[in-house]
């Protein structure tokens, strides 16, 4: 789990600067799962996406599925650990405490994984299992 500090509002620009620094870090063909959120669309986003050889691909998850998206659990996750029950009075006093919370979760992975785990990615692992048995030649009758 990667974090980056946002100043002000998430806009359709700051959503292209975040895929660009993401793209800068892995230039493997990329695959990318986003919320319907407003800033993840828009005439910057798609400007972005027509980038030559950008090998990079936005999927869209379904509206109201939060099953699907992982940020949902973190939010839950950082509710639950952080501030629960605190009024921190300011946005500034809140990343105070959730900063280094998220910043501490690069130590977490095997946690991240077992807590981020979505719907989605439970039908994947069970579509990919599902294909690997059926790719398993039987032995089942044939003669040594």
């Amino acid at each position: 789990m990667e974090a980056r500090p946002l100043t002000g509002n998430s806009t359709a620009e700051t959503a292209v600067s975040f895929l660009r620094q993401v793209r800068a870090r892995h230039p493997t063909p990329l695959v990318v799962f986003w919320d319907n959120a407003p800033a993840h669309g828009g005439d910057p986003v798609r400007d972005y996406l027509r980038t030559p050889d950008l090998r990079l691909r936005l999927v869209r998850l379904p509206a109201n599925s939060p099953a699907f998206n992982a940020d949902e659990h973190s939010w839950a996750w950082i509710r639950a650990e952080v501030t629960a029950n605190t009024c921190f009075g300011t946005a500034d006093k809140v990343r105070a405490q959730v900063d280094p919370f998220l910043a501490g979760l690069a130590t977490r992975t095997d946690e991240v994984k077992r807590r981020c785990r979505t719907a989605l990615q439970s039908r994947a692992d069970a579509l990919d299992a599902a294909r690997a048995a059926a790719t398993v030649p039987d032995a089942v009758g044939k003669a040594a």
